[in-house]
């Protein structure tokens, strides 16, 4: 028992001790994990379709006969498999268009698949020439569905029973963001050389944006409500350079908000309800764990708020339950958390007692939340709650 003790003591203050170079988060609330994804590595994307249901687009590994997306109607408590989407590895996008029917784009060979009946079902839609990876998709108000992908955007407006390219994105490896702003305009976020293009001629010409300094990727746009388009961006590997930029005229200047600490990419960026602007990233490569980084000053400052087990955020999604649930990588955890600003007094309530540095697990650790506290003082955690 005293030995028990001893290696407990020293665990809480280690754990003080590594704690003590991030800032204080913010945030008032609790990241805690949905129910496991079975067999998924990496939650790429998140949708919420006009019933409530929650998708979830994944990496299944090898699994290629199980590569539908996962859905949800109660919050993560529970996550179902959609049918099977014949060839595909990966789904990177998810979006319902105002037909009702629910798009994915996939990988490795560049389909878009769409369904009518909640996933139960998939058709493939027609060819995406040359496409490798379908990354991105919007729905514009011209009518046409995007699609950002390897070789560029392909578009359609028959529910791609057709898709044709649109112009050359000149020196772009691949597309990887889409926005449609209020001045018209539909940007392509784009690597490998960091560059943001834009057109308002549904793609029949495309100019290319000034330059985001440092950046080698573009991987999500936002258009928030104070009127900035903000560009999160990734650097090279290994290092920490990932940033947001941001813009208040078309992309004819792009600033760097403010230095993001350890973050070397920016993978999705949204406007919560209180205004703030929220920022999934991934840190340095194999180190640290997830963080979700917030600025209600157009970037000035950030705040971060930490989650457990993995050191990608991949996707950020606002849903009408309140909450804000994160996809991450390396596990297929997908976490929510309720802001104590709003939505709930009993989630306000909770949050007052956890704060923002605090653990709350359930029996099975299924639940864990965690903000603070670095990953391998959770393994420690873990190993003396089994041998008790």
């Amino acid at each position: 028992m005293k030995k028990r003790r001893l290696v407990t003591s020293c665990l809480f203050l280690a754990m003080l001790a590594s704690t003590a170079g991030y800032p204080t988060a913010a945030w008032s609330f609790l990241w805690t994990n949905t129910s496991p994804l079975d067999r998924a590595w990496h939650v790429y994307c998140l949708l919420e379709g006009s019933d409530g249901t929650i998708y979830a687009g994944t990496d299944s590994g090898l699994v290629v006969t199980d590569s539908g997306p996962f859905r949800t109607n109660d919050g993560g408590a529970t996550w179902t498999r959609t049918s099977n989407l014949s060839g595909a590895e990966r789904v990177y996008s998810l979006l319902q268009a105002s037909d009702g029917h629910v798009y994915a784009g996939t990988s490795p060979n560049g389909d878009v698949f769409r369904t009518s009946d909640g996933g139960a079902t998939w058709s493939n839609t027609s060819d995406l020439t040359g496409a490798w990876g379908v990354v991105c998709l919007l729905e514009a108000s011209d009518g046409y569905i995007y699609a950002g992908t390897g070789p560029g955007v392909f578009r359609t407006n028959d529910g791609g029973a057709t898709w044709s390219k649109t112009s050359d994105l000149s020196g772009a490896g691949g597309v990887n963001c889409l926005l449609e702003a209020s001045d018209g305009y539909i940007y392509a976020g784009t690597g490998p050389n960091g560059d943001v293009f834009r057109s308002n001629d549904g793609g029949a010409t495309w100019s290319n944006t000034s330059d985001l300094s440092g950046a080698q990727g573009v991987l999500s746009l936002l258009e928030a409500s104070d009127g900035y388009i903000y560009a999160g961006t990734s650097a090279e590997p290994w290092t920490t350079n990932g940033n947001v930029f941001r813009t208040n005229d078309g992309g004819g200047t792009w600033t760097n908000t403010s230095d993001l600490s350890g973050v070397s990419a920016v993978h999705s960026l949204m406007e919560a309800p209180d205004g703030y602007i929220c920022a999934a990233t991934k840190l340095e490569e194999f180190t640290g764990i997830g963080k979700v980084l917030r600025s209600n000053d157009g970037g000035a400052t950030w705040n971060e708020s930490m989650l457990a087990y993995g050191p990608y955020v991949f996707s950020l999604l606002e849903a009408s339950d309140g909450y804000l649930y994160a996809g991450t990588g390396n596990y297929g955890y997908i976490f929510r958390a309720r802001p104590a600003s709003g939505y709930s007094a009993a989630a306000n309530a909770e949050a007052s007692v956890y704060g923002d540095k605090s653990l709350k697990a359930s029996g099975s650790f299924n639940a864990l939340a965690l903000l603070l506290i670095p990953s391998g003082a959770v393994a420690v955690l873990r190993a003396l709650r089994r041998r008790r």
